[in-house]
């Protein structure tokens, strides 16, 4: 039972007590009338208190099986009375208490009245003793302001459902946009939290009279923040005049310190604890503040990503028209993007032309989807820098959806995207990367540059070709974001002094270098140090070099040694080249690594040229070992060395097909890297990300966790528990003492 509750429940018994002694003067006096009356009070306030019971101890937070399934966690809160306990007992003694009430109205007789009486209030001696048995229970509010910021709460709120000393309640605030210190519009986003958390409105919410033992906030700015307010009665400040426990809770995941404007706020004065990531993030906060405000145990956020990695939600009803099949994602990999406002104010041009080509090389992968999660503000933004800008937005949303190329997402539960997506795509600045990397899921953090083979082969310009503007019903006249003001290439197109894309000459990032050498011809990882091999050593667009081929049997393999690869295929053949078994050691070797290939006994025999004894792979098995030495390479066939190099001579190039490409790239992709985190640069292209993901199950597309075990508690799960019973301990002790 909620301690004020209980409180109230004795202080009515009292009041009863005290009804005792006018009962007996008025059968003295004979006063039946006036008896009557006393009598018809104090059954009315015992059937107040019955009900006052019945109320909160069987009280119920919502339906039970609102939004809960059979395999979901969420539990909806409810309460009901054990017939056994006592506060069942204590009901069942009111009842008896107004029987005798009854009998004492129906009885002539002084001295028979006055018997009833003394026994009716022996009952009420009962009732109090029962009273003082029943446990208190902790009244825990929790007041979000934002539906996005509800994973910030939500696994508290549900340690306190599942806790019989806990009555939880969820009491979501309105707050207001400010432009110049006036408000400009009102929110208020109760409905759009999940359908199972029930809801109370902050209107009917009797919050002086409950005086909650804790109240649950994550909005720590009161009067600080310019450009959002809640109503000043939900301040910190006049909070805490009306619980015993303030408890902030941050909105976001950090690294290892919080943000500096969040190190220290006024309301920090006035919460009693603070969550924090872990004791190392409690370094990062102001050293004013007490060491036992803070409660280092994690953050409610990655419970909430790993409770829905577990349970992996429904696909939201919005998202499925914009699907390729209408439904699901078809076994596609989903792959989120998250563009932030961040990258657009710092270079508005380049930022949409990105985005241009992040969509574009999306739609070019049979096994892509992207949800394209647009920040709130995106278009606020736009809006805000010019006309042009906004109109070449709604043109890239509309080539998106036209093209199906995924889902435009603007559901407000970041959370349940990041638990249906696979991997993610964006700026490292966002905090939502955070989420994935607690997930384990691939993140790859985007640049503002495009490479140059890109930007060569596009003949419209950033806005795509002439059946693109058609398409969106400008004509074959270039848009206007697309030119200046002399209806010459904007300057994020062309450099003015040697006329090359300024986006891969950027003072910035130096953009040319991360894709070119210095001679601007081929990209360096294709050539070695000394750039001595001939031309046709060279990798060219789809097609390979081979250094070594042989057949035997039905079957053909080639050594591509420049990607340190051997590929096999049928004979006869065309197509249908297929990676076998990448060569170890091969990058670390000057020039040509092997020269001669032949199979004997079931397996590949790789002779070297530059390279470090003769490489044997078992075809069967899949073993491999090295032999080290030149002697093998004597015994290379029957066949004349001059006819061999000949041969190889004939055969300089091949052209393996999107899926054998795509295996290879992906795979020297992912190398060396156990966290599956890409920055992207010229070992690190897009095209690259996504035939990584495209190739790789699912199951094997987690990497390590990294740092996150350093910068956050309780990774499984347990922080809202954690929290919830230190408050509990806290607020039990002031109970206590009072």
């Amino acid at each position: 039972m909620l301690k004020y509750v209980k409180k109230q429940i004795g202080e009515l018994l009292e009041t009863l007590e005290e009804a005792r002694q006018e009962a007996i003067t008025a059968i003295r006096d004979a006063d039946s009338a006036r008896l009557i009356n006393i009598l018809a009070d104090v059954q009315e306030a015992a059937v107040a208190i019955g009900d006052r019971i019945e109320e909160a101890e069987g009280l119920k937070i919502g339906d039970e099986d609102a939004g809960a399934n059979e395999h979901s966690e969420v539990q909806v809160c409810s309460r009901h009375i054990d017939t056994n306990a006592p506060a069942a007992e204590i009901i069942s003694i009111l009842e008896q208490y107004c029987e005798f009430l009854w009998r004492i109205t129906q009885e002539r007789d002084a001295g028979r009245q006055q018997a009833l009486i003394e026994e009716a209030w022996a009952l009420l001696g009962n009732a109090e003793r029962k009273l003082e048995q029943i446990p208190e229970q902790m009244a825990a509010v929790f007041m979000p302001y934002k539906a996005s910021m509800w994973d910030s709460m939500e696994s508290i709120w549900m340690a306190a459902c599942a806790d019989p000393d806990c009555v939880p309640f969820v009491v979501p605030i309105p707050y207001f946009d400010l432009k110049n210190g006036e408000i400009t519009e009102r929110h208020y986003e109760g409905g759009l939290l999940p359908d199972y958390v029930p809801v109370i409105h902050y209107n009917d919410f009797p919050l002086e009279e409950l005086h909650p033992e804790a109240i649950f906030l994550h909005n720590p700015f009161d009067d600080c923040n310019t450009v959002t307010s809640v109503l000043p009665q939900f301040y910190s400040g006049e909070l805490k005049k009306v619980a015993d426990r303030l408890i902030y809770i941050p909105y976001f995941v950090t690294g290892e310190a919080v943000f500096r404007t969040h190190r220290y706020l006024p309301s920090y004065e006035n919460m009693d604890f603070i969550v924090t990531q872990c004791e190392k993030t409690i370094e990062s906060f102001s050293a004013e503040l007490p060491r036992e405000k803070f409660l280092p145990f994690g953050t409610p956020i990655a419970d909430r990503v790993l409770r829905l990695e577990r349970e992996k939600p429904e696909i939201p009803e919005e998202w499925k028209p914009q699907l390729k099949n209408g439904q699901d994602f078809g076994g596609d990999k989903v792959v989120m993007l998250n563009a932030s406002i961040t990258m657009m104010m710092g270079q508005r041009e380049r930022f949409l032309d990105k985005l241009e080509y992040i969509i574009e090389t999306a739609g070019q992968r049979e096994g892509i989807t992207l949800v394209w999660r647009p920040h709130p503000l995106l278009a606020a933004t736009a809006k805000s820098m010019g006309e042009k800008y906004v109109e070449r937005l709604a043109f890239l949303e509309d080539k998106f959806l036209r093209e199906k190329i995924g889902v435009l997402d603007k559901t407000p539960d970041v959370g349940v995207t990041v638990a249906l997506c696979d991997a993610y795509l964006g700026e490292i600045s966002s905090s939502v990367v955070h989420m994935f990397g607690i997930a384990g899921k691939p993140r790859f953090y985007i640049n503002l540059q495009i490479p140059e083979e890109v930007y060569d082969g596009r003949t419209g310009g950033a806005g795509g070709g002439d059946a693109d503007r058609e398409k969106s019903g400008t004509g074959n006249a270039e848009p206007d974001w697309h030119q200046d003001e002399e209806n010459k290439k904007s300057d994020y197109y062309r450099d003015e002094e040697n006329k090359k894309p300024v986006r891969y000459r950027s003072e910035e990032n130096a953009g040319a270098d991360r894709y070119r050498n210095e001679e601007n011809t081929e990209p360096d990882w294709h050539r070695d140090e000394g750039n001595t091999e001939p031309d046709w050593y060279q990798d060219k667009g789809s097609r390979m070099a081979v250094s070594a081929m042989c057949q035997s049997g039905d079957k053909e393999y080639f050594v591509l040694d420049n990607m340190g690869w051997i590929l096999e295929k049928d004979a006869g053949t065309d197509s249908g080249y297929m990676p076998l078994v990448r060569i170890p050691g091969w990058e670390i070797v000057r020039g040509r690594a092997y020269r001669r290939v032949e199979v004997k006994e079931g397996c590949i025999w790789l002779y070297p040229e530059n390279a470090q004894g003769t490489f044997i792979y078992d075809i069967k098995c899949g073993r491999m070992r090295k032999i080290f030495g030149r002697e093998e390479n004597e015994g290379f066939g029957t066949e004349d060395r001059d006819a061999a190099d000949k041969r190889v001579a004939d055969w300089t190039f091949i052209e393996p097909d999107e899926k054998c490409i795509s295996i290879i790239r992906a795979e020297r992709f992912r190398r060396g890297n156990p966290g599956h985190v890409w920055y992207e640069g010229e070992q690190s292209r897009l095209d690259d990300y996504f035939r990584f993901l495209e190739t790789t199950d699912r199951e094997d597309l987690k990497g390590s966790l990294g740092a996150y075990p350093l910068w956050i508690a309780n990774l499984d799960g347990s922080c809202g528990e954690k929290v919830l019973q230190a408050v509990k301990a806290s607020c039990f002790q002031v109970g206590r003492e009072s």
